[in-house]
């Protein structure tokens, strides 16, 4: 079994390569094995890439600039993710850059960024000739170049320990004339410092003196590290002092600059004073600068100390990368052991008990050790054997192997090779391949005929896939094969004479040489293989040549002959001795028709694509004339393909082997869209023209009179009304109703009460809708009667609801009322208010609505009840209202009592216990030293603890109904408003903390629209370190900030800290500021990239201002609705969300409207451009007006929404979503379900469904059954498997009342975990007798993802015995069976899974492709495959479903 497992998991691993080589051709200048662990956006690159090509001139050029764009984003987005990217991904894009001839600033900036740290795997020195050339090559180009590109220049310099003179690099800046910056100057200190060159520095700080430019903590840190590379460790230390007086307090990073310094240095006591000294100021020497100094110990020989540093290691979160990174560079300078002592610190992945994925940690270690080339492969298969010992790496040998041949170490691939042959490791003909092409590419021939006979002595075959790909395009010589030299060179190899024909007929083919293959084949008569059929297709189409294509489609029909035989004749023409092969008489003739059969249809397909139909007559006519025919199934299928107009010649040709017809289908026909309704006018028109004719007019004045009162014109609707009673025509219960509307709209309480009183009269059980019952109750509470409103609400809300009400809209009328009353002293009518309408749902609870209950005892200062309240709202509706607010009012009001700074300062840095004590956030806090939390404990009074229980009462709450993650940053935001920078600076150090970019990107647009610029500028100063945070949408929001501010100084200051940071500016950026600082009359310092701009417009004073301001002013002016709406879509197209959002505002309150298909594209670009809130309205707006957008970006937005995890807005859109079919599309129930998993709620869900299903009467069942969410619950317990208990209990409840998707969800899960008997007494209990469609489509996923073959086969014994399965559904199970038995290239195993399933199934109900598959596989092997493939039906697929699902909602 062992072996079996052993076996598996190495396909895995070299999967990738035989999919990529064989099916993408080969690449006879690479050695790419697959791009696994090691090189993960290789694939992605390429695809970006693929497409673009030389061109010919600018406008091309900027197109395919595009895809350099969309792949250095995926780089860019690795270094966030990871810290770290390839060297290979950096050469595809340069190598494009000089295809294209073209680059722009932002690109060439980003590229240049990529060449230092950023590739840890590579020795600096190759970093450093990459960025040379790539210099040299943007000069070369005339890319624009500014000051920032020479910045990052130094940057990349300095990573690499690049030795340079900054005397000559300021000569060469002043000669291109460039003007440094302060970021230029420090990075000029560090070089300095990096050679221990005080006094060079020194000129420099006095140089940058002179030009007042601020010392920053970057210079000092550095000159740190300058002085003790001076040998001067006390001056290093009296670095510290000189910041304290300059106003500066050291950071960590000043402690670890120390801190490497004394590694350097070998000086231990030196490493323990710096320690205690960072942990004395209440600093976190986090992982990585402990790790840093590891680096410094190994590499100055200073082994012993290791362990004591080593020691101090948290393993924080992020510690993983960290640590990879370091051990490239490790193993890089020939430290091998200790990079192995790294490793050992790094916490390996558990795979549990019974799982079948076979752990691979040391994967990357194991890789590099072999790219390096700096360790002796004895010592690597040492390091693969002791992984392999202790279960951590099975595969360790494998992935050497596999690192190898990526990176073109043929000789060190062998000795692996025999090593894994010594242990009995499988190997594979594909292993072998990037060999072949590494000698093939060197031209050394001897070894590619070495290589082929070592191959064969491990045991190895040489396929016709090798030759055809690898071995014969090496051998190739100016586009000729010597055919001769060749087989004779690889018959001494020992590859057979009939293999090589083969493979060279295959290899001819594929370089279009049909005739060559052809006469190869007249004199070396061998099988040419089935699988050669659409290639074969493909030549006939290019070439034309029908003869030689028909010859060999005629062998292709043979039976293989003896290879022995085969192979003296063969040698026998070679020589030319006249004798030729003899042909096998008789031929098995379904197997040939079946063949040819494929062959035409090919044909025919592409001739009627290219409209070629002669083509398909020629081949016809000259299989007739070799008398190669097809059968009647062949000629039926040829027939449904071929158009109804073709050639009669085709016809006739076709009649002598086959005959057939066609049959189309009719499309459906599209709804129409309803007439909307008259105006008031419009009506006026009509009565008039009624009463003209004499016609009875009734239903025109009863329409008239709704017109004028939802006009609100009062004065008409009340002289139309005496004149209805004068004819004593009475008033219908909806006009009652509309006049109490109107009514109460023009502020006439009495006229309303008046008319709800006669509509009361009349008819005592009408209730007026909430809508409008709230907008009374307002007007009542306006005038004082708060009393009236609680008797008018408790009357009217007991109602069902007509589903018509926009909830948006109940919320805020109902926070207005509530508002009002509490701001009026009748806070406790109010809370009645609140209560009848929560108790009957009118409105679901929300922030908004408990708002006014906090925000009245904060009017009155009154904080403590304020606190009380919101206590009492977060406990019992799961709410925090105004919690921001009081967040900002307890950290101020306890900033103004004594002692707080001290105490405050010392708690909430430090992860106190006292502070967060009985907390969640503790444990997620608190993962720093314990002997800080003791050290803090003392410095705590009394009285300072009380104070601080407000805060953490609010914190505590806020973790319980939001999260650690939600709170902690609500609390960073809280800290930067009150101006409290350095403990929101502490808080942000918290380990592990990810970043929330989305939460993010909401405050910083807050702060930026409510003029708070400051606050923004500490918020992106705090956040600089967060892991995966998104700058770029950082610095934007505050480039925008001070744009609006019109601060030219500070925003061009946002780009220089944008240096400082090393982080790239996007082209959006640049272009804003550059049109920024032009239009202030300032310089700019960098080149402005030239992206299509928005048209301009100009003022009468001949400004040049934005488009957007000139749209606004264009609406403004009234122009024609069809001019608003081409001014719309204008704005779509430019991006310009606010003023797109504006116009259609504008255009609607016009009596405009926008199409769907528009409306639809506006969605879609705010979700692209982050503006979920936004987009949510826009819906919001949009369903409320019973029209939608289209169902591809409706469910988009859902997602989208899930994924943040905004539960809210989905809920709000369900009341809309009536169409069963429409929320079934949208899939919206699974969305729900995610949204509350993102937003760590998936308790909420899971007690929705419980009391969904115990609230249900029995005619809502069918509903209840549809809305299950089963793909979402596959979720939960995919990710929390401990809620597999609640699932289990609502699956019951379900089951109880008939419906078994749950049952069958829990089956799945436990089923796939390999938990049969659990499994099995749910299938008992629930499953196997249901009516409802068994899925299993989840199980097979999971056996497909982890190539477990006995997952499938436990499956597939429920499966038989399952009664009503069809057989197309067990096929599925037999197809994923088969299917990973083929990518194991266990082709016999395969083949006799296939007999088992034959004894109960037909073969028409497996797929194809799978069956193809293994029949080549088969063959390929030499061996006879004894199945007829039955051939693909050109109509609908079969419903593989018909009575079981393996697709349904489950897989959602």
């Amino acid at each position: 079994m062992a072996s079996l497992l052993r076996s598996g998991s190495v396909s895995s691993i070299f999967s990738g390569l035989k999919r990529v080589l064989t099916t993408r051709g080969p690449r006879y200048d690479s050695l790419t094995l697959h791009n696994g662990q090691g090189h993960p956006l290789c694939p992605t690159l390429a695809r970006l890439l693929s497409a673009q090509r030389p061109v010919e001139n600018l406008s091309t050029t900027s197109q395919a600039s595009q895809g350099i764009d969309r792949a250095l984003y995926r780089i860019d987005t690795d270094i966030r993710r990871t810290g770290r990217i390839y060297l290979r991904d950096v050469e595809d894009i340069y190598s494009e850059i000089k295809t294209l001839k073209h680059a722009s600033s932002t690109q060439s900036l980003l590229l240049l960024r990529c060449c230092g740290s950023l590739v840890p795997e590579e020795h600096p020195e190759v970093r450093n000739k990459l960025v040379e050339d790539i210099w040299n090559t943007l000069q070369e180009l005339g890319v624009p170049l500014d000051i920032s590109h020479y910045n990052t220049l130094l940057r990349v310099y300095l990573e690499n320990n690049h030795k340079f003179s900054p005397t000559e690099f300021l000569a060469q800046l002043e000669k291109n004339g460039m003007e440094p910056n302060r970021v230029t100057y420090q990075r000029l200190i560090s070089r300095y410092c990096q050679e221990g060159d005080i006094e060079g520095a020194t000129k420099i700080l006095e140089f940058m003196k002179e030009k007042q430019l601020p010392v920053g903590e970057n210079i000092f840190n550095a000159l740190i590290t300058g002085h003790a590379r001076a040998n001067d460790l006390e001056s290093a230390w009296a670095v510290l002092d000189v910041m304290h007086s300059s106003g500066l307090e050291p950071t960590s990073d000043s402690y670890a600059a120390l801190l490497i310094a004394h590694a350097e240095a070998g000086d231990a006591e030196g490493l323990s004073r710096t320690l205690r000294e960072c942990e004395a100021a209440e600093l976190t020497m986090h992982d990585h600068d402990l790790l840093e100094a590891v680096y410094s110990l190994a590499t100055h020989g200073h082994h012993v100390l290791v362990a004591q540093m080593m020691e101090k290691l948290q393993r924080q979160p992020g510690y993983a990368h960290d640590a990879m990174n370091v051990i490239y560079r490790l193993v890089n300078a020939g430290c091998h052991e200790i990079a192995h002592q790294i490793f050992s610190t790094m916490r390996v992945p558990h795979v549990g008990e019974g799982q079948p994925q076979a752990p691979t940690a040391g994967a990357f270690f194991i890789k590099h050790l072999v790219k390096s080339g700096t360790t002796p492969m004895i010592k690597v298969v040492e390091y693969c054997q002791d992984l392999k010992e202790k279960g951590l790496n099975p595969l360790a040998l494998e992935q050497a192997l596999n690192s190898a041949l990526t990176n073109g170490r043929p000789e060190e691939a062998l000795f692996l090779m025999q090593v894994m042959k010594d242990e009995g490791c499988s190997l594979r003909p594909h292993y072998f391949w990037p060999i072949f092409l590494h000698y093939g590419r060197n031209g050394d021939v001897q070894k590619l005929y070495d290589t082929a006979k070592r191959m064969l002595s491990f045991g190895i075959p040489v396929t016709i896939e090798t030759l055809r790909h690898y071995i014969l395009p090496a051998l190739t010589t100016q586009g000729q094969l010597d055919a001769n030299g060749v087989i004779g060179g690889l018959k001494e190899a020992g590859v057979p004479v009939s293999l090589t024909v083969s493979g060279m007929v295959a290899f001819l083919l594929d370089t279009q040489k049909s005739v060559e293959a052809a006469t190869l084949l007249s004199r070396y008569r061998v099988r040419v293989r089935s699988v050669l059929r659409r290639d074969l297709a493909d030549i006939y189409m290019k070439s034309g040549e029908t003869p030689a294509v028909v010859s060999i489609l005629g062998q292709m029909l043979n039976h293989s002959q003896d290879s022995d035989r085969d192979d003296k004749e063969a040698q026998k023409v070679a020589h030319e001795d006249g004798e030729s092969i003899p042909r096998e008489e008789g031929l098995q003739e379904q197997q040939h028709q079946d063949i040819a059969a494929l062959f035409l249809l090919d044909v025919a397909i592409q001739s009627q694509r290219n409209k070629r139909p002669e083509k398909l007559l020629a081949v016809l006519q000259e299989m007739e004339r070799r008398g190669i025919g097809i059968s009647m199934e062949g000629g039926d299928a040829l027939r449904k393909r071929l158009d109804l107009s073709v050639d009669t010649a085709i016809l006739e040709a076709l009649d002598k082997v086959c005959s057939g017809n066609l049959t189309f289908q009719p499309l459906p026909r599209e709804p129409q869209e309803p007439y909307s309704q008259r105006s008031a006018q419009e009506l006026e028109q009509r009565l008039q023209e009624l009463k003209n004719k004499n016609l009875p007019t009734l239903a025109v004045q009863s329409a008239l009179l709704m017109a004028y009162i939802r006009g609100k014109e009062v004065e008409k609707a009340e002289t139309f009304r005496k004149n209805l009673e004068a004819e004593s025509i009475p008033l219908g219960t909806g006009v009652y109703v509309l006049l109490v509307d109107m009514y109460v709209g023009a502020g006439e309480l009495e006229k309303a009460l008046s008319n709800l009183e006669e509509l009361m009269a009349r008819e005592p059980d009408v209730k007026l809708n909430h809508y409008k019952y709230l907008r009374l109750a307002m007007l009542m509470a306006q005038q004082g009667r708060a009393e009236d409103v609680v008797k008018l609400v408790q009357h009217h809300v007991e109602q069902e609801s007509s589903g018509g009400e926009d909830t948006t809209i109940l919320s805020n009328q109902v926070r207005r009322l509530l508002e009002y009353m509490t701001e009026h002293s009748a806070v406790q009518s109010a809370r009645q208010v609140l209560d009848l309408l929560l108790s009957h749902k009118v409105v679901t609870p929300s922030t908004l609505l408990f708002n006014p209950f906090i925000k009245v005892h904060l009017t009155s200062d009154d904080l403590e009840s304020a606190l009380g309240e919101f206590e009492s709202i977060c406990q019992t509706h799961r709410l925090t209202p105004m919690k921001q607010e009081l967040t900002t009012r307890c950290i101020n009001l306890e900033d103004g009592e004594k002692d707080f700074g001290e105490t405050f300062g010392v708690a909430l840095p430090n992860r106190c216990a006292s502070f967060l004590s009985s907390s969640p956030m503790e444990r997620h806090l608190s993962r720093t030293s314990t002997s800080r939390n003791k050290s803090c404990a003392p410095l705590l009074s009394p009285v300072s603890h009380t104070k601080q229980s407000r805060l953490q009462k609010i914190m505590d709450l806020s973790i319980q109904v939001h999260g650690e993650l939600n709170s902690l940053y609500d609390m960073v935001f809280a800290f930067v408003e009150c101006g409290k920078v350095q403990q929101a600076r502490k808080l942000v150090e918290t380990p592990g903390l990810r970043a929330f970019n989305g939460k993010l990107d909401q405050k910083c647009n807050w702060l930026r629209d409510m003029g708070k610029i400051d606050e923004l500028a500490n918020l992106v100063s705090v956040t600089k370190d967060i892991f995966d945070i998104d700058r770029d949408m950082m610095y934007s929001n505050l480039l925008k900030a001070y744009v609006q501010k019109n601060d030219p100084d500070k925003a061009l200051g946002v780009w220089t800290n944008m240096q400082e940071e090393n982080h790239q500016p996007s082209d959006n950026f640049l272009i804003e500021l550059g049109q920024f600082l032009l239009a202030s009359g300032r310089q700019v310092p960098f080149a402005i990239p030239k992206k299509e701009a928005a048209p301009m417009s100009t003022t009468p004073k001949g400004e040049v201002t934005p488009t957007s301001e000139a749209t606004s002013k264009k609406v403004t002016a009234h122009q024609s609705e069809s001019t608003s709406v081409e001014q719309f879509k204008q704005a779509l197209k430019r991006k310009d969300w606010t003023a797109a959002l504006d116009l259609k505002k504008r255009i609607e309150e016009s009596g405009g409207h926008l199409s769907i298909t528009t409306c639809s594209d506006l969605v879609e670009g705010l979700i692209k451009a982050g503006k979920l809130n936004e987009a949510t309205n826009t819906v919001l707006a949009m369903v409320s007006a019973n029209t939608h957008p289209n169902p591809r970006v409706f469910k988009f937005l859902l997602l989208t929404l899930a994924s943040a995890g905004q539960v809210e807005p989905i809920k709000a859109l369900e009341r809309y979503i009536t169409d069963h079919s429409l929320k079934r599309r949208l899939n919206y129930d699974n969305l729900l379900c995610t949204a509350y998993i993102t937003a760590g709620r998936s308790e909420e869900v899971l007690d929705d469904l419980l009391k969904a299903v115990k609230n249900t009467s029995d005619k809502n069942l069918e509903e209840l059954a549809q809305n299950f969410p089963r793909g979402g619950i596959l979720g939960i317990l995919e990710k929390e498997p401990n809620h597999l208990a609640q699932v289990t209990k609502i699956a019951e409840q379900y089951a109880a009342s008939g419906i078994t998707s749950p049952a069958n969800c829990v089956w799945m899960h436990l089923f796939s975990m390999g938990q049969h008997d659990q499994a099995n007494e749910v299938y008992q209990k629930h499953l196997k007798t249901s009516t409802s469609l068994l899925m299993f489509r989840n199980i097979m996923k999971c056996a497909e993802k982890a190539g477990d073959t006995g997952l499938l086969a436990s499956l597939t014994q429920v499966l038989e015995s399952h009664p009503g399965l069809s057989n197309q559904a067990k096929g599925l199970v037999y197809n994923s069976w088969i299917g990973i038995l083929c990518n194991k290239n266990k082709f016999e195993e395969g083949q006799q899974v296939l007999e088992s399933a034959l004894q109960t199934l037909h073969i028409s109900d497996l797929s194809t492709r799978v069956l193809t598959s293994l029949k080549d596989g088969i063959e390929e092997a030499g061996k006879k495959f004894p199945y007829t493939i039955p051939l693909k039906e050109s109509g609908p697929p079969r419903q593989a479903a018909a009575s079981s699902s393996s697709s349904s909602s489950d897989s959602d």
